[in-house]
């Protein structure tokens, strides 16, 4: 009989602690099971105090673990310590665009299939509110696999609810749905928004 890994999913809007909880599952793993962790993060994230590592969002390099940038999901499958690596954690996996050959999901299933212990973290809407590139699909793997998907709330910084959106800003306002997609930033381009306060403008 085959034995295949396991996948898990950290999901949900910006500032809803997805990336700490990877943080505390790889720090866990070696501490309580021996386990290291081989971890990857997409090139696009090119915020400069994070090269090489990654960490929450509001923390300084010392909180957090050491990582690998990738420009294609498909580097992954080729990183010389993937073959002894037992656990593969990605952050940011909404960053790996899904029309990639091979993309994050087909990635994914091939480190399952390879029975490693696989744990990705991302954003699974966009500021329009739509599916942001491969964690849909990575998410829906999740659930046929019979892995484990923790969809994050945090909190509305408009009023103070569950926030489950994020809400891209510029100049202090709302982004227009026409919007570049992709911006990396947090604190002075994001806030997590409740589904009221949520705005998507479509005007012109």
């Amino acid at each position: 009989m085959d034995t295949f890994g396991h996948l898990t999913v950290f999901t949900g809007p910006m500032f809803s602690d997805k990336t700490t909880n990877l943080i505390t599952l790889k720090r866990n793993l070696a501490q309580f099971g021996g386990l290291e962790s081989l971890v990857f993060y997409p090139t696009r994230d090119t915020r400069p105090a994070f090269q090489g590592i990654i960490a929450p969002h509001g923390e300084d390099q010392r909180g957090g673990i050491e990582a690998y940038p990738v420009k294609t999901a498909g580097d992954i499958l080729h990183h010389p310590r993937l073959k002894k690596a037992l656990v593969v954690m990605i952050d940011e996996g909404n960053l790996f665009p899904l029309e990639e050959n091979p993309n994050l999901v087909e990635v994914v299933f091939q480190l399952w299939k390879a029975g490693k212990r696989v744990a990705v973290a991302g954003l699974d809407l966009d500021f329009r509110r739509q599916p942001f590139g491969a964690m849909p699909g990575i998410i829906c793997l999740a659930s046929a696999l019979g892995g484990n998907v923790y969809h994050f709330k945090a909190v509305c910084q408009s009023c103070g609810s569950l926030a489950v959106f994020s809400q891209r800003l510029v100049d202090g306002e709302p982004a227009h749905y026409e919007d570049e997609i992709v911006v990396i930033g947090a604190e002075q381009l994001y806030e997590a928004r409740c589904p009221t306060c949520h705005v998507v403008r479509k005007d012109g």
